[in-house]
């Protein structure tokens, strides 16, 4: 995850939202200070797929990424960041 959330009500949904993810699936949350740090930690992980979320990427409809989503899970590690709201910076989103 990208930065820390300071309001303690938002940190309470986050730790539920992955407590209910741990149920069906590992799942581990790493939190880095920028996006260069997020990518420096994806590098060394090669196996994931990295997802990388952000305003400005190329848009899809939903059952496009879903399905996108299923094949990468299903093909092995997947990797999600989540951007602050101002996205990331441009040299921290390679590749696609």
């Amino acid at each position: 995850m990208l930065g820390k959330t300071r309001r303690p009500e938002l940190r309470a949904v986050f730790h539920d939202y992955i407590k209910r993810i741990g149920r069906s699936c590992p799942i581990e949350v790493n939190e880095v200070r920028d996006g260069e740090a997020a990518i420096k930690r994806l590098d060394s992980d090669r196996a994931a797929t990295a997802v990388l979320l952000d305003a400005g990427g190329k848009p899809q409809d939903s059952e496009t990424l879903a399905r996108w989503l299923g094949e990468q899970r299903d093909g092995g590690r997947m990797a999600h960041v989540r951007s602050q709201p101002c996205g990331l910076r441009p040299a921290s989103a390679r590749g696609q």
